[in-house]
């Protein structure tokens, strides 16, 4: 099963154990958790970006990498 969570794309599958186990790339943009769809890993990879970037934009929560590192690390500094 392959999925977009706007933040990073993940494959899951099970080994021959049946454990479970997740493959995934980073995306350009941080989206919360919620915002998740079944992905065609079939399709062109500028038509994977581009789906990314439409459920990104779903979410006023969505942010750069970086912006969301930064809000962290302060929010972690206290």
């Amino acid at each position: 099963m392959a999925m977009n969570h706007g933040g990073s794309w993940s494959v899951y599958f099970a080994d021959p154990e049946n454990n479970p186990i997740e493959f995934f790339a980073y995306t350009q943009t941080y989206a919360p958790p919620i915002a998740t769809i079944p992905m065609d890993m079939e399709r062109p990879f500028q038509q994977l970006m581009d789906e990314t970037d439409a459920l990104a934009h779903q979410y006023p929560e969505s942010e750069s990498w970086q912006q969301w590192r930064d809000r962290f690390s302060k929010t972690m500094a206290g």
